[in-house]
């Protein structure tokens, strides 16, 4: 029984034996074949690594300049702040001037409204009698300059409510 199926066993061995020669032999294509694309991935590594160096000195860079510009805005922001707290100033400044403006232009008012009352009490006859003197007093002339000027200025601002901004109250100003 023993001498029959030797055959056998050997004719099984023998087939398990290619089979397993068959899977190493295509384990080893296998592996050459890995083998080729490690190297070939290695030169694509490390190419990239080549790129990555490239793009780090460009990101490097650039950040460099983003940091330049950052401290050129945080400059520029610093003046712009000055500035503003200036012009803060300023304008509180002119507001104070103006409120100031307007009190004393209030003040000045019921003086405008006497003065234009009495230039337009002046008739054709007052003047007829300036005009005989030749030459008046330096008082006088001065009063028919500004008397000139506020009619003047009152037909200008004829359709305006009223005078805004001490306009009619500068000539008078001048003339004192």
């Amino acid at each position: 029984m023993c001498v029959c199926l030797s055959p056998q066993v050997y004719k099984s061995k023998l087939e398990q034996i290619a089979v397993q020669q068959r899977n190493v032999e295509t384990g080893l294509k296998k592996l050459k074949e890995a083998e080729v694309d490690v190297v070939r991935l290695q030169e694509v590594l490390a190419q990239q690594n080549v790129e990555l160096g490239v793009a780090e000195k460009a990101a490097t860079a650039m950040l460099a300049k983003l940091e330049v510009g950052a401290k050129e805005a945080a400059v520029k922001k610093s003046a712009a702040d000055t500035i503003e707290q200036k012009c803060a100033r300023t304008a509180n400044q002119i507001a104070e001037e103006q409120a100031q403006a307007n009190t004393e232009l209030e003040q000045a008012m019921p003086y405008v409204r006497a003065a234009e009352k009495a230039a337009r009490s002046i008739n054709k006859k007052d003047l007829g009698i300036i005009q005989k003197l030749g030459k008046p007093p330096d008082l006088i002339k001065r009063i028919m300059v500004c008397n000139a000027t506020t009619r003047a200025v009152h037909r200008t601002q004829r359709s305006a409510t009223t005078l805004h901004g001490g306009f009619a109250a500068a000539p008078l100003r001048d003339c004192g």
